[in-house]
């Protein structure tokens, strides 16, 4: 799949994402990142290891692109060496540190891993889970600190 068609399907699954998480009502989100109707706004592009940590090693680095949203949001996706999407997710910082709203794992094949939302850095709702084959698994129902 060519970086053109992989972007394309990827903005669908955030989509996805993102009214998954109204239906929840388990999503803070006030709006969509500002590129889910334009051009998208990079604010920076930077390497990460494995866990998704800004790094300066160069093993096995990916790489992270976060973009400007709304409300105080701020769009993140981590993609493979061959840029393959790894994570999508909303944060509330421009650090990345504290994700709030949708968010989507990816197996390194690009299929699903895991779908579903966090409020303010903890898992909440309902959490879909798939193989590496994009069978589903069972959901993870998370009651946020509770």
């Amino acid at each position: 799949m060519n970086t053109a068609k992989r972007t394309l399907v990827s903005a669908a699954l955030f989509a996805a994402a993102i009214t998954l998480c109204s239906t929840l009502r388990a999503n803070t989100l006030d709006g969509g990142p500002a590129g889910a109707q334009g051009a998208p706004n990079v604010l920076r592009i930077e390497p990460v290891d494995q866990l998704f940590r800004p790094t300066t090693g160069s093993v096995n680095v990916l790489q992270r692109v976060v973009y400007a949203g709304v409300n105080g949001q701020y769009l993140a996706q981590v993609t493979a060496p061959d840029g393959t999407v790894l994570m999508e997710g909303m944060y509330n910082d421009p650090q990345c540190l504290v994700p709030n709203g949708p968010f989507t794992y990816y197996h390194a094949n690009g299929r699903v891993s895991a779908r579903g939302c966090y409020a303010m850095g903890v898992k909440t709702g309902v959490w879909q889970r798939f193989d590496a084959r994009g069978s589903a698994l069972a959901e993870r129902v998370y009651n946020g600190l509770s």
